[in-house]
């Protein structure tokens, strides 16, 4: 969570409830899974990668890219 409040401060206006607003993107995302899938969005078998954004934005597009095979390692 902390990561995630670290990136909303550098995007939202000073002030706001950075931790609410991402609760809130959370509630969203579960809910948009749950209508079109049926499913828990935080069910690991749902996805085919998973990626820690704690190593840093850059990384973890390279890492996506090297994974979809249009970067090399």
């Amino acid at each position: 969570m902390e990561e995630r409040v670290q990136r909303l401060r550098q995007r939202l206006p000073a002030g706001s409830d950075f931790e609410a607003i991402a609760r809130d993107f959370d509630r969203k995302r579960a809910a948009y899974i749950q209508h079109h899938f049926g499913q828990n969005w935080t069910n690991r078998h749902l996805y085919n990668l998973m990626i820690g954004s704690i190593m840093g934005i850059e990384k973890a597009c390279d890492t996506i890219l090297c994974a979809a095979g249009l970067q090399s390692a």
